[in-house]
This record gives C-alpha cells, structure tokens and sequence, in this order.
C-alpha cells in the first residue's frame, strides 16, 4: 500500500530531524493531506535517541490522523523548552472522537513516551479535530551514572 512508507523503518542515513521533512513529503504526496511542519529553534540535531523517537511519533501520528481522523490538514510542531525538554504537538482538524482510546494506534505512542519519563496529552472532541501533545525530556547528561537523577537539591 502506499502508507508502506509511513511504516518504514527510521531512515537509514541518519539525518537528524531532517528526516521529518521527508516524512511529511512522502505522507503528503500520498495521502493528499496538507502538513505543515514547524521546529523552529530546534536543532536538527541535539539527541539521536530522541530525535528518532520523535520521528517514529510524527509517523504514527501523522498515520493516524489519516486512518481515523480523515483529517485533510496536520500541524506538526516541536519546541524546546530551556533544553530541558521537547513539546511535540500534532494537530489535524479531522473528524476527532470523544474519548480517544488505546485502539487509537496510540498504544505505540504510550510505550515509546513513557520509554524515556515523558507524557502524552490527548485532547479531542467530536467534530473538533485531534490534538497530541507529547512531552519528552531531553536526557540528563549526568544521567549516565544514575547517581544524579532524582537528586533535585
């Protein structure tokens, strides 16, 4: 099928973020639906295990917007906050659902967040499209030796 891609693995050549750009493209040429992508002040490299995290979530986002929501527009956006965290938002404006389960292809989604101590907010509403909001925590660099990361004197 041509959502094939979509499901692909994390591209083989390393590119960072750059990777979100060809997603989009290729989801958009097969899906018809617009996306716009914005990580303005996000580096297109600042940590390789969170940077394909983020792409796995924007393809299983992006394939759910498509499967359930029949959206026609997705905003994608990710943020940085003081390089303690990244906020991913991806919105549609499709047809939305009162309470989103699991079903949602969003157990994926769960495991990879909480994989690495970020949160998943859901917000959506009949009629009002579908909003993911995912929080992840850029890893300490002290986390290496475990002996600094709860301590928050």
């Amino acid at each position: 099928g041509e959502l094939g891609l979509l499901a692909a693995d994390v591209p083989e050549k390393y590119d960072g973020l750059g990777n979100l750009s060809r997603l989009v493209k290729v989801f958009q040429q097969a899906t018809g639906i617009k996306v716009t992508l914005s990580y303005g002040e996000v580096p297109q490299f600042f940590n390789e295990k969170l940077e394909k995290i983020i792409y796995r979530l924007v393809q299983e986002g992006l394939t759910n917007s498509f499967r359930h929501g029949k959206a026609t527009e997705v905003l994608v956006s990710l943020h940085l906050h003081h390089n303690q965290g990244i906020e991913l938002i991806i919105k549609d404006n499709g047809c939305g659902t009162t309470v989103p389960t699991g079903g949602f292809g969003l157990t994926g989604i769960n495991e990879r967040v909480v994989e690495v101590n970020g949160e998943v907010k859901i917000y959506s509403k009949p009629g009002q499209g579908f909003t993911l909001q995912i929080w992840l925590p850029l890893p300490e660099e002290s986390d290496k030796d475990g002996a600094l990361k709860n301590n928050h004197s």
